[in-house]
């Protein structure tokens, strides 16, 4: 953690997955998965409002965010690999760069506010989350739905 100013803090992360980096984007881009990998930001925002909205070169995530959440509910992704995500006290930028054909680095960069326990242990969670996620979409079966989807 990096003080930017007297009640501003700057956090950044890195991780390098096993996982194509189109396949990282695919998971960004579409909001299915929430309530099941995200119960923090699920209880936070009411997912019945979850919209997309496309633009150029543009996809922008809403949904209406609950009392008190520390999401904002507003994501926006930027093609063809950043993201930016909006919360109460804070943001962060993503990048998604790909190292190889199966590997993909996530730089997170998060500015905050403040950065209360709570913050740093939610924020560290996405990790946990995601990476057995993607590993996963590695697996047989994963490889076969892909098949499936292309000839469809």
């Amino acid at each position: 953690n990096e003080k930017v100013t007297d009640d501003a803090t700057f956090l950044r992360q890195s991780y390098d997955i096993e996982c194509n980096w189109k396949t990282y984007i695919d998971n960004y881009l579409e909001g299915y998965h929430i309530p099941l990998l995200h119960p923090e930001l699920n209880a936070g925002i009411e997912f019945r409002s979850y919209r997309v909205e496309n633009g150029e070169r543009v996809c922008l995530h809403r949904a209406n965010a609950r009392d008190g959440a520390a999401y904002q509910g507003l994501w926006l992704w930027r093609y063809p690999n950043q993201s930016f995500a909006v919360y109460a006290r804070g943001m962060n930028f993503s990048r998604v760069l790909p190292l190889s054909a199966d590997r993909t680095r996530l730089a997170i960069d998060f500015f905050f506010a403040d950065l209360a326990p709570a913050a740093m242990a939610a924020a560290r969670r996405n990790r946990i989350v995601i990476l057995p996620f993607l590993r996963s979409c590695r697996s047989a079966s994963c490889r076969r739905s892909r098949r499936a989807l292309r000839r469809t």
